[in-house]
C-alpha cells in the first residue's frame, strides 16, 4: 500500500532562550540567501550579537517561541482531517531549527513513505522562504539518498478560499473586542513580513501575492461581514511590512511608520492583521502585540488590537486539507 508523507515546511524558531543563537546562526548561514563571505565570516558574530539583543524580546513572550508547538498541533489536526485511505503521515520540516527538513525526510524514509507532498506554511511564495526551503529539501533528499516515487509541491495559496475565510473570522473575533468606531477613525492594517528589495528586483512574486491575499480578505469582509462596503470605503486601510533587518532597503512602508501616520490622520481605533503569518510567534506576539502597541499609544491610538494568528483555526486546517487533496488530484 502506497504511503503519503505530507511535509509542512516552515522557518522554525527558538523554543527556548538557549536556542536563539543556534537559530540565528542557521538563518544567517543560509546559502540561498547570503553570499559565502557573509556566511563564513559575518554570520557567527552577527548571530552572537543578535542573540543578546533578542533575548529580552523572547523573554517577554514567555521565554521562547510557541511556533513549534503550534505547528505540531497543525500537523496532528491535518492528519486527522485527511481521508484514512491516503495512509498519510504529516511531518514538520523547519528550515533553521529542529525538527529540520532532514529530520522530516529521514523519518519519512523510516516510515516507508513513497510519495511526498511538500506543503509550505508560507501562504505567499518568496525566494526568501519557499524557494530556500524547497532547495533544502532537494539537498537533503540527495544526501539521504531518499528516492520517493513521486514528489508533489504546493507552491503557494494566497487566495485559497478557506485560508481567506480563516483570516476573515480572526478579524471578526478581534473586532468584537474593540469599541464601536466610525470608519473615519478606524484603521485596518495588513502587516506582512518584509523582504529586501534586492529579491523583488530578482522577480520575487511575494509583494504581489501578499496584495492578492489582502484584496481577497477585503472582498470576503464586504460579502460576509462584519464590515460592509460602505464602512471599508471610508476606513483607513493599509498594507505595510515589518521585521526589517540590516541597512539594506526593504519593502515599504514599514508597519511602525504606517501606524504613526494613521495616528496623525486621526485614527483612534486600529486592528492589525498579520497577513503573511499562519502561526503566532515573535513577529506577531512581540513586534505587533507589544512593540507596535506601544507605538500606537504614542501615536494617539488608544484602541489597538492584533488579530490572532490562524494557528489551529478550523478553517485554516480545512484549507491545508483541501490543498493536499487538490495537489494529489492534479497529479493523477
Amino acid at each position: 500500500m502506497a504511503k503519503l508523507g505530507v511535509v509542512l515546511l516552515n522557518l522554525g524558531a527558538p523554543a527556548t532562550l538557549n536556542d536563539i543563537r543556534p537559530f540565528l546562526r542557521a538563518l544567517f548561514s543560509d546559502r540561498d540567501l547570503f553570499p559565502r563571505f557573509f556566511r563564513a565570516f559575518l554570520a557567527p558574530p552577527i548571530a552572537m550579537v543578535r542573540a543578546i539583543q533578542d533575548r529580552p524580546q523572547y523573554r517577554a513572550i514567555g521565554g521562547g517561541s510557541p511556533l513549534l508547538a503550534t505547528t505540531q498541533t497543525q500537523a496532528d489536526l491535518l492528519k486527522a482531517a485527511l481521508p484514512l485511505k491516503l495512509h498519510a503521515n504529516v511531518y514538520i520540516g523547519m528550515r533553521y531549527s529542529p525538527p529540520t527538513i532532514s529530520d522530516a525526510l529521514l523519518q519519512a524514509m523510516k516510515d516507508g513513505v513513497d510519495t511526498i507532498l511538500l506543503l509550505p506554511l508560507y501562504p505567499q511564495y518568496s525566494l526568501t522562504t519557499t524557494y530556500s526551503s524547497l532547495k533544502e529539501v532537494e539537498r537533503q533528499k540527495d544526501r539521504l539518498e531518499f528516492k520517493p516515487k513521486a514528489v508533489h509541491i504546493i507552491r503557494s495559496y494566497p487566495t485559497q478560499e478557506d485560508f481567506i475565510e480563516a483570516h476573515r473570522l480572526r478579524i471578526q473575533e478581534a473586532l468584537e473586542t474593540l469599541p464601536p468606531s466610525t470608519p473615519e477613525r478606524f484603521g485596518l492594517v495588513f502587516s506582512a513580513h518584509g523582504i529586501p528589495l534586492s529579491f523583488v528586483k530578482k522577480g520575487d512574486p511575494y509583494p504581489s501575492e501578499v496584495k492578492h491575499t489582502m484584496e481577497a480578505v477585503l472582498k470576503a469582509l464586504r460579502e460576509k461581514g462584519p464590515m460592509d462596503a460602505s464602512f471599508l470605503e471610508r476606513a483607513h486601510i493599509r498594507l505595510s511590512f515589518q521585521s526589517k533587518v540590516g541597512p539594506v532597503r526593504w519593502l515599504a512602508p514599514s508597519t511602525i511608520e504606517t501606524v504613526r501616520k494613521l495616528g496623525q490622520e486621526g485614527v483612534k481605533s486600529m486592528l492589525v492583521v498579520p497577513v503573511s503569518f499562519v502561526s503566532d510567534h515573535m513577529e506577531t506576539l512581540y513586534e505587533l502585540g507589544i512593540q507596535l502597541k506601544k507605538e500606537a499609544l504614542r501615536a494617539g491610538i488608544p484602541n489597538f488590537r492584533v488579530a490572532q494568528g490562524l494557528n489551529n483555526s478550523p478553517s485554516f486546517i480545512l484549507a491545508l486539507a483541501k490543498l493536499t487533496m487538490k495537489a494529489l488530484e492534479d497529479a493523477l
